[in-house]
Formats: C-alpha cells, structure tokens, sequence
C-alpha cells in the first residue's frame, strides 16, 4: 500500500482538458484529483485498509507548500471526500473530467483537512487486484487543498499528503 503512484486533475469548467501529470493536488469545488494507490500483493480477503492524512502544522511545512481554505462562512475547515471508482482502463495520464471513472456503490470516505491535524479514516474492506483509484474533491465553499505529493518530497519529514494503509 502506500502513496498514490499516479495522480490526475480533473476539472468540471474544463471537462474535455488533459492536465499535466506533475504530482501535483490541487483540490477546490471545481478541481478533483483521481489518485491511483498501488495494492501490495499478498493483501488477503477480509483485511481492513484506511487512508491516513498528514496535515502538518504551518510552522512544521520547511520547504514544503500546503494552502487550506474554506470561506464560506460556514466553517473554516475544508472536508477532503475520497470516493473510490470502478474499474477503468483510461490512462490516468489521458484522463478528462469527461472520461474518469464512475464512482463505486461504496461510501464516500471523509477527512477534514486542517492544518496540524493527522487523521486516519475508518477502516474498509481492501482492494484487491492491482491498484485502486480514488477521486477527492474538496468541500464547501470556496473549498481549497493544494499540496506537491512527488516522490521526492513523501518520505521525508514532516510526512505530507493521503497514504493508504493496512490498519
């Protein structure tokens, strides 16, 4: 398991544009991003995933960048929504609002994103097969998570992003 091994933006204003694949999350009402995770052979039926987010606090970030916002005058604190999809076999890399997959008969899976606030979601059943896709979206309004979740940056501290882990 682990971090997402591909990451696609998708955009309703722009449901027909490919954006580049730069590892990027970049999530408001408009933008999503479709994140592939990798499922480690040997994960047995019946085994309980969950996704774990690292939020660190501002003054923990170094070099890294994280924006959090919501102004809706509601809450201040944005709600990331993981839904998984169905199978596809679009490339991540050609994929369009247009052409992601549908969403799955699961239940959306819910982290509220605030800055210093690591959280590990309630547990569900774990793929099996290859690989599993996710769509998050931010919620609320004016609703926005941005973060570089390259390789280079994952592993080392402070730990930023969404992993999926075997609880």
């Amino acid at each position: 398991m682990g971090w997402p091994s591909a990451i696609a933006r998708v955009n309703s204003i722009y449901p027909h544009f490919t954006f580049p694949q730069d590892q990027w999350v970049f999530l408001t009402e408009q933008d999503h991003a479709v994140m592939e995770y990798p499922v480690m052979q040997g994960v047995q039926p019946g085994q309980r995933c969950a996704f774990q987010a690292y939020l660190p606090a501002r003054l923990e970030l170094k070099d890294k960048l994280l924006t959090i916002e919501r102004d809706d005058g509601i809450s201040q604190i944005p709600e990331i929504r993981l839904t998984p999809l169905s199978p596809s076999t679009v490339e991540l890399n050609r994929l369009t609002w247009q052409t992601r997959p549908t969403p799955t008969t699961e239940a959306p899976i819910a982290l509220l994103a605030a800055f210093g606030q690591n959280q590990t979601t309630g547990s569900f059943p774990c793929p099996l097969g290859n690989s599993l896709r996710v769509e998050a979206m931010c919620i609320g309004g004016g609703c926005r998570v941005e973060y570089d979740a390259s390789m280079r940056l994952l592993d080392s501290a402070p730990l930023l992003g969404i992993q999926l882990v075997i609880v």
